[in-house]
């Protein structure tokens, strides 16, 4: 049995979305979507979500089915099918002191009770450790842009997760929607 979270009937829908809504739905989108269906057929998947509620009309015409058979198609997304073990919008939060940083931000936060929370968009088991995905839809024009606005922000989300996880994140990707292209960012560790 499958419950939906459905828009209260008194919000109307706007006719056009903003980039941001934009994002929103396609991320909607994957959190929500059936990996196996959407690689096979993404319009009827899209088209799933909306009967369920999971995404609006508009939103469902926002999501860029192209993009998302890229995605599908991509290297990456073969290792994910291939994972028996795969999270989707894990939620976290953690007190910044317990990453045990070595720089100005451990400092500033040392013994104190500010905190990291975040949300992993992808996270999937293989063999030897976890692969961690952040999705993008920003409007960049190379991978560098993102690795300047993301890294270290998913550092931070690594140091986190390896403290809840019992395998530690071994691999950290952007994957640009926009760029159609999965963007690693090297661990310094």
């Amino acid at each position: 049995h499958e419950t939906a979270l459905r828009r209260p009937f008194f919000i109307s829908e706007k006719k056009t979305l903003t980039g941001a809504e934009k994002g929103v739905a396609t991320h909607t989108f994957m959190q929500y979507t059936d990996y196996e269906k959407a690689s096979d057929n993404p319009m009827e998947e899209r088209d799933r979500l909306v009967s369920k509620g999971y995404l609006t009309k508009n939103q469902g015409n926002a999501v860029d089915i192209d993009k998302i058979k890229i995605f599908f198609s991509s290297p990456l997304y073969k290792r994910i099918s291939n994972s028996y073990n795969i999270f989707r919008e894990r939620k976290f939060l953690m007190k910044i002191s317990d990453l045990e940083l070595n720089d100005k931000v451990g400092n500033e936060y040392k013994n104190t009770d500010g905190m990291l929370q975040g949300i992993a968009d992808c996270i999937f088991e293989e063999e030897d450790g976890f692969v961690l995905i952040d999705y993008k839809t920003d409007y960049v024009t190379d991978k560098f842009e993102l690795i300047n606005n993301y890294a270290r922000q998913l550092e931070l989300y690594k140091l986190a997760l390896d403290k809840l996880y019992d395998k530690k994140i071994k691999e950290i990707y952007i994957y640009s929607f926009k760029l159609g292209e999965s963007v690693e960012i090297i661990i310094n560790s």
